[in-house]
């Protein structure tokens, strides 16, 4: 409808600007003209603004209020003619430094943020510690200085104490440190009775929800922005989170990266296709693949995806959020797909075992997810059979639903994350943990989005609750009869027809836009300014279209120019006004 209006926008404007000129003896633009093109200008010029300031959105420190005295290593040469390191780096001229390598998108070194920032000014607040310096390396940014230094999950913290090179990690993880402990890693004495011994915890705050986090609530995924986001996130990792040590992959790596690439490629819906076409690219080029970066990048390079970033209702108004949200996203499809790709075999064979499914993804966090604490959680979880996983899932393909029991199992993990992230959250902010009543904000499905869901005793309705994952993870033209959910038996061959022919349609052309759609979305200022204009110029549009059609404001005279006074109101039908006021 947009594209249209713009179109049909145009064409008024270009007509009505032919005639003005051909009558007009001095060809002056029209006004609405130069409005028009005024508002485009200030259009570009603001999304050029935008475009600029998204680079910092790779970065957790850099250009970001109150994060003094971090220092976040940031190379202002988009493209260096050689790898560029931090000069505090691999050297013996500098003296004590404590450095954190992190990932902007990892919920870890977010939450580890503000007490990194504290723990700085509070030893830098000590006589011993004054000359201490604190950086952050972003290992999206940089991986090149984050392969050099070893770094395998983030954040890492890591001590160098003056006049050496190599440095020390003392933990990993978000884990706080005092200030004594860090004086004593960089080796320097602490004076009796000197300074603090702050654990580094800032003053809890609550964090107010910007604009864009509130619109992003509002807004409803469509399956293409589902299906994009799960792209976009595979992609990432793969040019992130794969290779994050120099040489080829380790053997047990390389095993892991292949089950999990195999089980994608049958278990993704057809729609996803230049996730697919990724995927036989890696598989058809492994060896290649799994010994080199550069041939990785090679195989997916050429392979267009329909966007490259997140969806709002993903990211909620921070970009960082995006890559887990889509990772999510990627895990839900593939276990609702486990249970698609069954119901299409004739024989056990050819069937995938919910455990065999599990333990492919369990893998893949192990070795490949960058989240320290996450993974470990994820990990520690599965491995002690929580959520009867033990019970639940088995390596003997059965029924389908023996396999709806992965999703159901996968679906209820990701609630507990949710859970323990609310709690979490709660503490940083210094609120009471919240009871059972106040969890129920971050379950998911929300009562709203899925009524007979919350009707079991337990109290979830593990079948209503499939169906549910089923509809929002699954494409409805892709789903067998077999597995297909009870709200849509019966309804009739027409309906899923129709059904089918919306969805194909909004897979089709949704992504012409998703990109634009996203950047506005994305920025609480440009998203206003935008629409604010676009409707000034459909008014002046509007407007200069009355004019042209019934003849206001133009000047008549009755000499050869004839534009010296104003022409009476014409009443003659549509037909006859065209005739008299065009050649």
């Amino acid at each position: 409808a947009l594209r249209t209006s713009v179109s049909v926008g145009l064409d008024d404007i270009m007509v009505s600007a032919g005639s003005r000129l051909y009558h007009h003896p001095q060809h002056h633009i029209p006004p609405y003209i130069m409005c028009v093109a005024s508002v485009i200008l200030v259009i570009l010029l603001v999304l050029a603004l935008f475009n600029a300031v998204r680079g910092t959105e790779d970065y957790l420190y850099y250009d970001h209020d109150g994060t003094d005295p971090i220092v976040d290593f940031v190379i202002q040469d988009d493209n260096p003619s050689s790898p560029v390191y931090p000069p505090y780096l691999n050297s013996t001229a500098h003296g004590a430094q404590v450095v954190e390598f992190y990932a902007p998108w990892c919920p870890h070194c977010q939450h580890y943020k503000p007490h990194y920032i504290q723990l700085a000014r509070d030893v830098q607040a000590t006589v011993e510690g004054n000359d201490v310096n604190f950086h952050a390396v972003s290992c999206t940014v940089h991986r090149h200085i984050c392969k050099a230094e070893g770094i395998t999950g983030y954040p890492t913290i890591k001590f160098y104490s003056a006049g050496n090179s190599t440095g020390e990690v003392l933990r990993r993880g978000a884990k706080n440190f005092n200030v004594d402990q860090v004086l004593s890693q960089l080796g320097i004495p602490r004076k009796e009775g000197s300074g603090s011994t702050s654990q580094g915890k800032p003053v809890p705050k609550k964090k107010e929800p910007t604009a864009a986090e509130i619109a992003a609530k509002a807004h409803i995924r469509t399956h293409s922005e589902l299906y994009s986001d799960a792209a976009v996130s595979f992609d990432f990792a793969l040019r992130h989170s794969i290779y994050t040590l120099h040489g080829p992959l380790e053997p047990e790596a390389k095993n892991v990266f292949r089950k999990w690439l195999a089980l994608l490629h049958r278990t993704l819906p057809a729609v996803m296709g230049p996730t697919h076409k990724q995927i036989d690219a890696l598989l058809t080029h492994f060896d290649d693949v799994s010994s080199s970066e550069d041939a990785l990048f090679d195989a997916i390079n050429g392979i267009k995806l329909d966007s490259t970033a997140w969806s709002p209702s993903c990211t909620k108004g921070d970009h960082h959020k995006g890559y887990t949200c889509g990772l999510w996203s990627m895990f839900h499809i593939m276990t609702v797909g486990v249970v698609e790709y069954n119901s299409k075999q004739d024989s056990d064979m050819n069937r995938i075992s919910t455990l065999d499914a599990a333990n492919s993804l369990r893998d893949y966090i192990l070795h490949f997810f960058g989240c320290e604490e996450c993974r470990k959680n994820f990990v520690a979880s599965y491995d002690n059979c929580d959520f009867g996983r033990c019970e639940r899932l088995s390596n003997k393909p059965g029924s389908d639903d023996t396999s709806k029991e992965l999703a159901l199992f996968l679906w209820e993990m990701h609630n507990a994350v949710n859970v323990r992230l609310q709690i979490e959250k709660a503490q940083r902010e210094g609120r009471p943990r919240p009871k059972a009543h106040g969890q129920e904000e971050v379950l998911y499905p929300s009562w709203k989005a899925c009524p007979r869901c919350w009707g079991g005793a337990d109290p979830w309705d593990s079948n209503a609750v499939y169906d549910f994952l089923q509809s929002e993870y699954w494409p409805i033209s892709h789903r067998s009869p077999a597995s297909d959910n009870t709200e849509m038996r019966g309804r009739g061959k027409y309906l899923r027809k129709r059904i089918e022919r919306i969805e194909k349609f909004a897979m089709t052309h949704e992504a012409e836009f998703v990109d634009a759609s996203l950047a506005l979305a994305s920025n609480s200022i440009v998203a206003p300014l935008a629409i604010a204009v676009v409707i000034v110029a459909f008014l002046l549009i509007r407007k200069q279209k009355q004019k042209n059609r019934y003849g206001r404001g133009k000047k008549f005279d009755a000499g050869s120019n004839g534009f010296n006074q104003r022409a009476p109101y014409r009443s003659s039908s549509r037909g006859k006004q065209r005739s008299a006021g065009v050649l």
